[in-house]
């Protein structure tokens, strides 16, 4: 089968191309693991390795031919890549990415098929070198293994750790939008202030307004996590795959809701909520009430925003549980707070020894996720080796901006916890 010959005119479908690639490898690595390969094995082993190189080339053509069609049907369809409903952001080509909310699909944004692969099952490989029912994983493996034994996850498989990720991200369920980065860095505008309309008669000078917008940069910083487990556990535990896959997945979660609230903005981290000048701070000075939360609303409310969502860590969390009305029972929330999704994270931080939480609308800060996530699994780094230790690594290339000033508001000097 050519690229050349057969796919100028429609999508090309390189199921039979990567499985002749992986037959390829496989020969290959059956000549070369002989006790004793000759020559010949050796000779045919490498114009084996070379033939698989060249399907590998004539499959990247292939689908860069199949990511051109879905653009081009994109365009003519008046939209951008993907089918995604999520928000809109215009490239600078003049095409379109979708954003996705946290009930769609990373994956579906950035119109990507499907995966049914397993990074378990492809760190199992990779360490074991047994490939039983993993030749997905295999043929993956194959064709992005690097010098030190890390790879790149494809885009599918990358797109579903990520969405794995955001549906443990308590930030991603508050309501922030996740934008798809597809270089290292990417502007994208903020409201800093509204601008104001004004009613203006014929002939007369429009009266002008204060309004301001700037540009932020999303970069892609590297989010790294970092675990061991011994060569017996995950040669014989059943479950070590799930295991480690839903560990790693739990990790970049929790690392990423840790950057959004808490970042400084400073060395490789994204400036969080804590620390963003578009967050607007109302101070409570003393112990939480309904009172001061409504004040802080109020905030929100005066900037024609409308708060949808707080987010407390635990012990706020359970103070609050435990406020009582004059007759010692549990203390209702006024009308207009009831309406608030109540979100709790673990990763909440404040500026100094009193508590701090957040009230508002999240649909105006952004998520920026690469596709790419890297993976390295190692055998030999540090002193794994002497200790029978297999040492993971996955890396995640985010950063992260709130769209809107006072859309989010900072509540600070919470004493009592």
């Amino acid at each position: 089968m050519s690229y050349e010959t057969t796919t100028k005119k429609g999508p090309v479908d390189t199921r039979d191309l990567r499985e002749d690639r992986a037959q390829l490898l496989d020969d290959a690595r059956a000549l070369l693991d002989k006790s004793a390969p000759s020559a010949t094995d050796v000779t045919t082993a490498r114009r084996k390795a070379e033939e698989a190189r060249k399907l590998s080339l004539e499959i990247d053509r292939a689908e860069i031919h199949n990511d051109g069609l879905r653009d081009e049907y994109a365009a003519k369809m008046g939209g951008g890549i993907g089918n995604g409903s999520g928000p809109m952001f215009r490239r600078e080509d003049g095409s379109y990415v979708h954003g996705a909310r946290h009930t769609e699909s990373y994956r579906t944004a950035l119109g990507l098929p499907e995966s049914s692969a397993s990074l378990g099952k492809l760190i199992w490989g990779a360490v074991t070198s047994d490939w039983k029912g993993a030749s997905e994983e295999r043929d993956m493996y194959a064709q992005s293994l690097n010098a030190s034994g890390g790879f790149l996850l494809t885009p599918s498989m990358s797109a579903k750790i990520i969405d794995a990720a955001r549906a443990q991200s308590v930030m991603s369920q508050a309501g922030c939008v996740t934008l798809p980065l597809e270089s290292e860095e990417t502007k994208v505008a903020v409201v800093a202030s509204d601008p104001t309309s004004y009613w203006t008669p014929e002939g007369q000078l429009i009266t002008e307004s204060e309004g301001t917008f700037n540009s932020i940069t999303l970069r892609a910083r590297a989010l790294a996590c970092y675990c061991e487990c011994s060569i017996e556990l995950i040669r014989n535990a059943p479950n070590a795959q799930q295991a480690i896959e839903n560990t790693i997945i739990k990790s970049l979660a929790l690392g990423l809701d840790e950057a959004i609230l808490n970042g400084t903005g400073e060395g490789e981290k994204p400036q969080g909520l804590l620390y963003s000048p578009n967050v607007t701070e109302s101070a409570v000075g003393g112990a939480f009430s309904y009172d001061k939360l409504i004040d802080a609303m109020a905030v929100a409310w005066a900037a024609n925003s409308e708060p949808n969502t707080l987010i407390t860590e635990e012990s706020l969390r359970k103070y609050v549980a435990k406020l009582k009305d004059g007759e010692g029972l549990p203390l209702q929330l006024p009308p207009e707070a009831v309406g608030l999704r109540k979100l709790m994270s673990t990763q909440l931080a404040s500026a100094d020894s009193n508590g701090t939480c957040y009230v508002g609308n999240f649909e105006n800060c952004l998520i920026g996720i690469r596709s790419g996530i890297e993976v390295e699994a190692s055998g030999v780094s540090g002193d794994t080796f002497k200790k029978k230790r297999i040492a993971i690594r996955g890396l995640l290339f985010a950063d992260f901006v709130v769209g809107r000033a006072n859309d989010v508001i900072k509540m600070t000097g919470i004493t009592g916890l």
